[in-house]
């Protein structure tokens, strides 16, 4: 019997040739999901405007850790002579010293004040802590106060934008949002290099970069304060928790540019309803139902973060590509790497996932500060390791750090687990600045650096192994992975599941 066109054999027997034509012909084409990806991002633009006034704080804090951690030229500048060794060391490590300071703070803020509060009393701390540096550039005890109060500022701030991105981001862009305060500190941690480039070179003293950065840090914080009355909405799991849940779903229209509840509002709403309630039911100890794990792991993301970015590594970075890089302009150009390198990579924490870029980045880090240790034995071009460390590191280590840091913990215990994590965090960086203010011998050098390469591929193995993907995941979901109960998929051989499978 023939196979006729249109006859019932012809409906059961269907050309394969045919399906595929037909199901490329129902696929989007590559500008389509281009157009579909600016219209996304477009239509999700006030969930990052909500965080702008925490945006432009963290690009204040940027300033003053490039300051200390990220300039080879701290001891050319004027204040620095006859400064006593232990007011130099109590400069290059205030900032971190008031950021321990606020993020104790911020246990007591964010329960009882609203975003917008606390983004006006950062701000206004900001202002303070900048306008100073402006009129007394030299002066090491003006300086060290500045940088206290900019890293109180910085402390319960960091804590705050964090916390409130991740509430009111959709889970398709909750990476790119959350990536971006990591990148804006890297900003600006590149534009206190340029000052101090610039200071350097100016031999009359007629450039301050101590008065540029207050300028700057003073600027930003003043562009923050309009922000916060015009473009910040708050988050909407702290209304849920007082209650306020019709102004919760105004919140979540207005952040998603719609004008009804469409029923991905819905069904989100009723998720975050849902998280909500089961956490009001767990303890508040850090260390009871489950949390332990995650807090845990964090630490030790934080830890990776650190041995990537430090004050004794960074100064053996500069020092290594001296010769190459226009001396006093190394840590510039390393900088500028890393910066032009994660404003692409930022683009790609919603694609690719968490895990995959941490290994990456943290791996190529470690790998490359092993191979730079190798060729500094003796072989020429071992600064071909250290921009291959700043490519990695662009990828999205510290970006990363923090969306993970987003999504581990659940809303009753996640202020005081953020608290500890970032608290180890600054404690750390104090301890490397006073161990390693001066490197003694080469030898030292070059067993910071193996040592430091050494134990991040170990961690990244370990974190790579333990961390769940958490990509396109609503924060409920991401709270069940870290804590591997309820519905977790950490198998990672199911697709995530949504509120209506719960």
């Amino acid at each position: 019997m023939e196979k006729k066109e249109g006859s019932f054999l012809s409906t059961i027997f269907q050309n394969s040739q045919d399906d595929r034509s037909e199901q490329i012909s129902h696929q989007p084409t590559s500008h389509a999901r281009v157009v579909n990806w600016c219209e996304r991002q477009q239509k999700n633009k006030p969930q990052s405007n909500s965080v702008g006034a925490g945006i432009m704080i963290m690009l204040v804090s940027g300033l003053h850790i490039g300051w200390s951690i990220g300039s080879p030229n701290l001891k050319l500048q004027v204040w620095f002579e006859n400064v006593p060794d232990g007011e130099i060391i109590l400069a290059l490590s205030s900032f971190y010293i008031g950021a321990i300071i606020g993020s104790l703070i911020v246990i007591f803020l964010l329960p009882m004040w609203e975003k917008k509060t606390i983004y006006y009393v950062g701000a206004i701390l900001s202002v303070i802590s900048n306008a100073p540096l402006i009129g007394f550039p030299n002066e090491s005890i003006v300086i060290i106060l500045c940088r206290i109060l900019a890293g109180i500022s910085h402390g319960f701030i960091y804590i705050t934008v964090i916390i409130h991105a991740s509430e009111n981001a959709v889970k398709e862009v909750r990476g790119m949002i959350i990536g971006s305060i990591h990148l804006c500190i890297i900003i600006s941690v590149f534009t206190t290099t340029i000052l101090m480039g610039i200071g350097q070179e100016e031999h009359d003293d007629s450039f301050e970069p101590n008065m540029i950065i207050g300028i700057i840090g003073t600027v930003y914080s003043l562009m923050a304060i309009p922000m916060i009355p015009f473009l910040t909405y708050e988050s909407v799991v702290f209304l849920i928790e007082r209650q306020r849940y019709s102004e919760a779903i105004r919140n979540m229209i207005k952040l998603r540019n719609e004008s009804v509840e469409t029923w991905e509002i819905k069904n989100d709403y009723d998720e975050m309803k849902l998280m909500v309630v089961e956490d009001v039911r767990t303890s508040k100890s850090i260390f009871k139902d489950g949390n332990l794990r995650p807090l845990l792991l964090m630490i030790l993301v934080k830890f990776l973060f650190i041995l990537s970015f430090n004050y004794g590594l960074n100064m053996v970075k500069f020092l290594s590509v001296d010769d190459v890089l226009m001396g006093h302009w190394s840590s510039s150009w390393l900088f500028g790497i890393r910066m032009t390198v994660a404003t692409f990579a930022i683009f790609f924490y919603d694609i690719f996932g968490r895990r995959i870029i941490l290994a990456v980045s943290a791996g190529g880090t470690a790998i490359s500060l092993l191979v730079y240790g190798f060729l500094n034995l003796g072989v020429q071009g071992s600064y071909v390791g250290v921009i291959a460390s700043e490519i990695f590191l662009g990828i999205g280590l510290g970006s990363v750090s923090d969306i993970f840091l987003s999504e581990a913990f659940s809303t009753r215990k996640k202020t005081l687990s953020m608290m500890v994590a970032s608290i180890c965090e600054y404690s750390v960086q104090i301890t490397l600045i006073l161990s390693l203010l001066n490197i003694p011998t080469r030898s030292y050098e070059d067993a910071f650096v193996f040592t430091t390469g050494g134990l991040m591929i170990v961690i990244t193995i370990f974190l790579y192994l333990q961390l769940p993907e958490t990509r396109f995941m609503s924060l409920r979901q991401t709270r069940d992975e870290f804590r591997l109960v309820g519905n977790a998929t950490y198998s990672r051989q199911q697709p995530p599941q949504g509120i209506t499978s719960a």
